[in-house]
């Protein structure tokens, strides 16, 4: 996978580093001016590091949703208020490795974007340039969009079923009570083998991408002859995989 292009999720991680960048130093100037040199016993939980690097931007986020009223809401505009929470938002529905679609992420760069303006750091050109690349990355991307499918394969290796791949793609089993998977394999898994959320296909660059997400009984590809664990693979035509028990084939639509 060298030289491949960056996803949209890889953009979006440099998105809230820059993000971190940009509003560290403001954060920091308006909570030692209101509170001294005890400021930083005032940032919100889970900061408590001296080295700014091990600081998440969740905290300077949460930081100034706490201190809205008494610092930071009486210089910026009472919209920027909901563009923080937006992008709070977005940012826990990455860490907790929950799908982010390309429309997800990029509104929510256009809330970066705002508030780095609003505090007038410059790092809100480095937010528009992630964006343009975003959108660009959207267009090359959605050509491939009903170009590969993965079908379920019995255990005498004919095709059982068939899903056509959507990207990103959650693959696992349904549970009525939960958020919806995309491609649900319960009925083709009794014993129960699958996760709930076992694995998703997503597309970088212009190849499609297996990643397993921390499956109990794993994700596996069949690599010269044999089945292989992964974390992570470039998926190729043909390539037959193991989701627990469950053997799928992926297929590339033939032109």
């Amino acid at each position: 996978m060298a030289n491949r292009k960056l996803s949209h999720l890889e953009r979006f991680r440099q998105s809230l580093d820059t993000l971190k960048t940009g509003l560290e130093p403001y954060v920091e100037s308006r909570m030692r001016e209101r509170f001294g040199d005890g400021f930083k016993e005032h940032y919100a939980q889970q900061d408590r590091a001296e080295d700014p690097e091990h600081r998440d931007v969740q905290v300077l986020l949460n930081t100034m949703l706490n201190h809205w009223d008494e610092i930071f809401g009486t210089e910026l505009n009472s919209g920027l208020r909901d563009n923080i929470h937006q992008v709070r938002k977005a940012r826990n529905r990455f860490a907790h490795q929950e799908d982010l679609d390309y429309d997800d992420s990029y509104s929510a760069l256009l809330d970066m974007e705002k508030i780095l303006k609003a505090i007038n750091s410059t790092e809100s050109a480095m937010i528009a340039n992630l964006k343009n690349e975003m959108l660009r990355l959207k267009f090359e991307q959605s050509k491939l969009i009903g170009t590969a499918s993965l079908a379920v394969l019995s255990p005498d290796g004919n095709e059982a079923d068939a899903f056509e791949l959507d990207p990103p793609t959650t693959i696992g089993r349904s549970d009525p009570n939960k958020e919806p998977v995309d491609v649900d394999l319960a009925p083709f898994d009794p014993a129960g083998y699958i996760s709930r959320r076992h694995a998703r296909i997503v597309i970088e660059g212009h190849d499609f991408v297996l990643q397993d997400l921390v499956s109990q009984n794993g994700t596996y590809i069949k690599r010269g002859g044999t089945f292989q664990r992964i974390q992570e693979v470039q998926l190729e035509d043909g390539d037959e995989i193991g989701f627990g028990n469950t053997c799928c084939r992926f297929k590339l639509a033939q032109d």
